[in-house]
């Protein structure tokens, strides 16, 4: 099969789809052709994870599985994975390169895009999609204890508002009706700027974009989630009545432990606030469970926190140390019995409060 067919396998977040989009597109504008992954393909490029241990067992596993189908002349391992361990990236049999992401060239030019006649795509388009993944923002200045992604995605950058505008515009003409505003930290869209905005500001300008005609936010922390920003999604048309938040637990002594700057009762303050703003309002969110300080009456907290809020779906993750974190090594390991119990009885909370809802 010629190498210029490829395939491109995405783990992860949508700021990581929205990676695994850029690339598609270039190699598309450059004469390759896209292939489906049962097809085979000449090259098979997987953007991968590292945010939980899982998520970087599921993208080794994703390299190991596409080298061993004997589909792909060649296999390539991209994005998060590659930033965060490299040798055990590299270490996999089979594997033809791996690219971190600020190797973008170094990627293209193995795949022989370097020289002055290569094409120029010009903006990322998802062609056959309703729904289009704007990336705004990039990068984390937060240090939260359990986190590695300020450590493989670097500091919070964010994409002027012109260029933002242009890329929406864009996405119209295409025909997708949906944008989902997308970054890595987006509440932090716009500190970086001179001069500073924010990201209510961007959302007005947005939804002048003409053939916009509706606007989804990414997750968003909640001590970004400003009184301004709750009267823009309230008072929009096109704004989502939707907010997906990473509350991570409903207990503050965890809390203070992964160096959040919320609390219990003011993340209860900004949920009974939004709803009175946003008519309809569906708030879905991510917990933590077995965090290493987390208590069995620390468990009970986090339900009442659940059933106060109300959430329309709760993402549940179990806790996983990341080397280079602060958590790294921390004492108090939850045993595994009781993370399956502690897990299954959140699920069974989250599930009526997303009956409720």
């Amino acid at each position: 099969m010629p190498p210029q067919t490829f395939h491109i396998k995405t783990l992860g977040c949508k700021v990581n789809q929205c990676d695994s989009q850029e690339i598609r597109v270039r190699l598309l504008a450059n004469g390759w052709r896209e292939a489906q992954e049962d097809a085979g393909a000449g090259i098979c490029i997987v953007n991968t994870c590292c945010v939980t241990a899982q998520a970087g067992r599921k993208s080794r596993h994703a390299v190991h599985s596409a080298v061993k189908s004997g589909r792909f002349e060649k296999v390539l391992g991209v994005g998060c994975h590659i930033s965060y361990d490299r040798p055990a990236m590299e270490g996999l049999k089979g594997v033809a390169g791996v690219f971190a992401h600020d190797e973008r060239a170094g990627l293209y030019s193995f795949l022989g895009l370097t020289d002055g006649s290569v094409k120029d795509p010009g903006f990322i388009n998802f062609a056959g999609h309703t729904r289009a993944f704007l990336k705004v923002q990039e990068g984390c200045d937060n240090r939260c204890s359990y986190c590695v992604v300020p450590l493989v995605r670097g500091r919070s950058r964010s994409k002027p508002a012109d260029q933002v505008l242009a890329e929406a515009a864009q996405f119209a003409t295409a025909g997708h009706r949906e944008i989902v505003v997308a970054g890595i930290c987006l509440g932090a869209y716009g500190k970086d700027l001179s001069p500073k905005v924010g990201l209510a500001d961007l959302l007005e300008d947005l939804e002048a974009v003409p053939g916009v005609s509706r606007i989804r936010l990414s997750s968003i922390e909640p001590a970004d989630i400003t009184e301004r920003l709750l009267k823009k999604i309230g008072s929009s048309t096109k704004l989502c009545p939707h907010l997906h938040i990473p509350f991570q637990s409903g207990d503050d002594r965890v809390l203070r432990s992964m160096n959040k700057k919320a609390t219990v009762a003011g993340n209860r303050r900004l949920i009974d606030r939004a709803k009175k703003l946003i008519p309809d309002l569906a708030v879905t969110c991510d917990l933590i469970v077995g965090f290493p300080t987390e208590t069995p009456a620390g468990v009970e907290r986090t339900m009442k926190f659940l059933e106060a809020i109300v959430p329309l779906r709760t993402h549940l993750f179990t806790f996983s140390a990341r080397r280079g974190t602060a958590m790294d090594g921390a004492s108090g390991k939850v045993t595994d019995a009781e993370v399956k119990r502690r897990f299954g009885g959140l699920q069974r909370v989250a599930e009526e409060a997303s009956l409720n809802f």
